[in-house]
């Protein structure tokens, strides 16, 4: 009876901690933003609750304490049942894989068109709200339909800043320029739907590659 005890008692923690460490990386898509009122709530109460079981465990594994009487293995025996199906209940709860498996994008506005009406343009946040959030341009070529999407250094700041104003899709967030050096080269200057702080980059479109300005 002990052995077996011991078995279910080991197969159970390494269920336990396999099943946390997922929702924990899956919920703050591996620690790149926080995990939410709801998924929080779930860790507090559920996680907190095995994880103290799970030490508690580990350190009467460890010690090679193990109950005689009867009735104390089935009182154990219950207890770590209760540990496997408390972590069990968080493992199918619905968590959002954007983020961290796949890009979480988000498009800012309406296509817009160059005044030579070569491209068509809008800006992309990807991973918003998370320390790896950045943005990008994209680009289609009305010519050849090819589309491109090209890396822009902007403030992280700024990235998130467009959720906390508005939805409203007619807003313009840049314009996109024909620069006087270059055929192949546009300015992309943003507006003060962003921040009062206008940013502005070159953009490349021989190279897919854009360089800051201001």
């Amino acid at each position: 009876m002990i052995s077996v005890i011991k078995i279910i008692w080991i197969i159970a923690i390494v269920v336990a901690l396999g099943t946390l460490s997922y929702f924990l990386i899956a919920s703050t898509a591996f620690f790149s933003r926080s995990t939410g009122t709801e998924w929080g709530y779930y860790f507090l109460v559920i996680g907190s609750s095995a994880t103290i079981l799970i030490i508690i465990s580990i350190v009467c594994l460890t010690v090679g304490w193990m109950p005689q009487k009867f009735f104390s293995q089935i009182v154990l025996l219950v207890s770590i049942i209760f540990i496997t199906f408390m972590t069990i209940y968080i493992a199918p709860l619905p968590i959002d894989p954007e983020g961290w498996l796949t890009d979480r994008v988000s498009t800012l506005g309406f296509m817009q068109t160059t005044d030579d009406g070569k491209y068509e343009y809008n800006l992309e946040i990807i991973n918003a709200y998370q320390r790896n959030s950045h943005a990008r341009l994209h680009v289609r070529d009305t010519a050849t339909d090819e589309e491109v999407r090209i890396p822009l250094n902007m403030r992280n700041e700024r990235i998130t800043i467009y959720l906390a104003v508005t939805h409203d899709n007619s807003l313009v967030w840049a314009y996109l320029t024909l620069s006087e050096n270059s055929s192949k080269t546009y300015i992309l200057t943003t507006t003060k739907y962003l921040n009062n702080n206008i940013e502005v980059f070159e953009i490349d479109m021989e190279t897919k590659t854009s360089h800051r300005l201001r």
